[in-house]
């Protein structure tokens, strides 16, 4: 999937053997973002250099190992972006049981965040190109999603016909409705990215969903 305006470009990156949507926003001045460098390392970096991308920001929407399994691509840019997560996903990063990569077979590097993200930050790629942060927790404490214009990178917040898991350690139900509730106020074109599998709309998404029926009544 490539995605592109005069202004920003939105590449993705199917990474892994959990296909976890790796994406990459870049601006027409070369400033990058990536967002859940999940696995193949080697895979992220070739296309950054290619592009010949200054990669200011890596996002995490969550800590599970195949979203962070690749965070040290940090180490391996120059200059060194910034790594951010929200503060209640941090534990994640070290702790094999909660970033599930003890069981997964993801071989995950533990890296130390630069930030901590929080419900409505702003952050700034270009003079006039900013990302938002939304704190969307249910999947794990701190989850979020960022939304750029009217693009939604949800995680594993939601996704095509689907939603994600609120059984691993972190999760819950109650808070995974809250913040399906939350999104549902946007913009009804909003595009959504998911963390795997194809994108969607949020209309399609609630008028289809099985998951979203509260929706209607919004």
């Amino acid at each position: 999937m490539n995605l592109r305006n005069s202004k920003v470009n939105i590449s993705r990156l199917v990474v892994g053997h959990l296909q976890t949507n790796c994406y990459i926003i870049s601006t027409e001045n070369k400033n990058g973002v990536i967002i859940d460098p999940g696995d193949e390392l080697e895979k992220i970096i070739s296309y950054v250099e290619k592009q010949k991308l200054n990669v200011r920001y890596i996002i995490n929407t969550h800590g599970h190992c195949d979203h962070t399994g690749a965070n040290n691509i940090k180490n391996r840019l120059k200059p060194v972006p910034l790594l951010g997560i929200h503060w209640k996903d941090e534990p994640y990063l070290t702790n094999a049981s909660l970033n599930l990569s003890e069981i997964s077979g993801i071989d995950s590097v533990p890296v130390k965040p630069d930030i901590h993200l929080e419900d409505n930050q702003t952050i700034m790629i270009d003079e006039t190109i900013s990302l938002l942060v939304i704190h969307t927790p249910g999947h794990t404490p701190g989850s979020i999603s960022v939304k750029l214009n009217n693009y939604l990178f949800s995680g594993d917040l939601i996704f095509f016909q689907g939603i994600g898991r609120t059984d691993l350690p972190g999760g819950s139900e109650e808070l995974m409705l809250r913040s399906l509730r939350k999104i549902c106020f946007l913009d009804k074109k909003t595009l959504i990215l998911p963390g795997h599998g194809p994108e969607t709309t949020l209309e399609n998404e609630i008028e289809t969903n099985p998951f979203l029926v509260f929706s209607e009544q919004i």
